[in-house]
């Protein structure tokens, strides 16, 4: 099993597990990946309207997690986050 899903099934928040799931910083997973950080900060906190095919893509792999279980838990922050605004 992936860190990132015992973390989330521990009741860590999407943001917060990704951040210790990736085993290095954002700022440097974003470099790898040669997206910007902004950009995967925001799919992760669920700050963009917008779906960042690649980024997800990026992140799956990274995180070692089907993409459909990423994308529902991105859609999930998302939806938090319109529901806060």
């Amino acid at each position: 099993m992936a860190k990132i899903t015992t973390l989330i099934e521990a009741g860590v928040d999407f943001p917060t597990a990704v951040k210790a799931a990736l085993g290095m910083s954002i700022r440097d997973f974003a470099e790898a990946a040669s997206i910007p950080e902004t950009t995967v900060s925001g799919l992760i906190n669920g700050s963009t309207p917008w779906r960042n095919e690649p980024t997800r893509a990026a992140l799956a792999e990274k995180l070692g997690v089907d993409r459909a279980w990423l994308d529902e838990q991105v859609d999930r922050q998302r939806a938090l986050v319109v529901r806060v605004a």
